[in-house]
């Protein structure tokens, strides 16, 4: 079969059309620095990418909600430190109440003393992070304690009458957190759990405290009896403190494994979308040598008719 001009220009067109998207090709990953533009170029390593994608996405949320419970966790540590300071402090206000040598004056004065601390406490109690309260438990958008008639309640429910039911239904709620793939951390403390509920409650042990330090006999085996009571409010809320040092120990750990999981699908990423640079601009020159030297080859065959 003879060999026409126009068969030698279709074939002519067709290898310089693929020399050219080849040349076209490797100009694209030494602008972009991205081995390929659309996914169809290399539909595996874009099946992966997507992938990676979603887990960094992922590993991002899961960063978000560990800085926020470290935060709410911090606070909560810090409030329950102002307390168990005030406790003390309380304490030491105690041990002077037990002394003879005191007059009544004074002793109203220690009672005034100890009411101010405990609107501190009730103050930190119901202390707000990021407009939620730390001590609420599930209810975190509405103040956990408040003061009606003279009776104070914990999410409705008031502290002398409260039930054992009520007590641990209030002291079981959890706020868990996803801090990765199938781990949650609870970081709800419910103020029931640090004052405690019927007339033990430690608002009502501090009030028959400040009634007693009042009076103009004030009975000292009580004050003793109160001052055991006090003592066990201190230990439980520096237990509570351990627990939070642990929480955030734990959170800690986590933000640390997030951050190098975060560093390795990032550098995954980068090898399956990057370039070596070096190997892109030899492919590209060589491309548009191979592209120049058809173009010239073909000016020489097809002469001009």
């Amino acid at each position: 079969m003879r060999t026409t001009n126009s068969m030698l220009s279709r074939q002519l067109m067709s290898n310089l059309s693929l020399n050219y998207n080849k040349l076209m090709k490797h100009q694209a990953q030494v602008s972009t620095g991205k081995a390929f533009q659309r996914p169809s170029e290399n539909p595996y390593n874009a099946v992966v990418m997507i992938d990676l994608r979603a887990k960094l996405g992922r590993i991002e949320q899961y960063k978000k909600n560990v800085t926020d419970a470290k935060a709410a966790v911090y606070d909560t540590e810090l409030a329950l430190t102002s307390i168990n300071d005030s406790l003390i402090d309380i304490k030491a206000l105690i041990n002077r109440g037990l002394n003879g040598t005191y007059s009544l004056d004074e002793r109203i004065s220690m009672a005034e003393e100890i009411s101010a601390i405990k609107e501190s406490i009730v103050s930190q109690l119901n202390r707000e992070f990021a407009g939620k309260y730390l001590f609420g438990g599930l209810n975190s958008s509405d103040t956990p304690l408040k003061i009606s008639e003279g009776a104070l309640s914990y999410n409705g429910e008031e502290l002398l009458t409260m039930t054992e039911e009520e007590f641990i239904e209030f002291k079981n709620q959890k706020i868990n957190i996803n801090i990765s793939k199938g781990t949650d951390i609870d970081i709800a403390l419910p103020a029931v759990e640090i004052t405690g509920y019927g007339e033990d409650n430690m608002i009502n042990v501090l009030d028959q405290l400040i009634s007693e330090l009042k009076k103009e006999a004030p009975d000292s085996q009580k004050i003793l009896s109160l001052d055991e009571k006090n003592n066990k409010f201190i230990s439980n809320i520096q237990n509570n403190i351990s627990r939070q040092g642990g929480r955030t120990t734990r959170l800690e750990a986590m933000e640390k494994k997030l951050i190098d999981s975060e560093f390795n699908l990032k550098n995954l990423y980068s090898d399956i979308e990057g370039v070596d640079y070096e190997k892109a601009i030899t492919d590209y020159k060589m491309a548009e040598m191979i592209y120049n030297a058809a173009l010239a080859v073909g000016a020489q065959i097809i002469q001009p008719t």
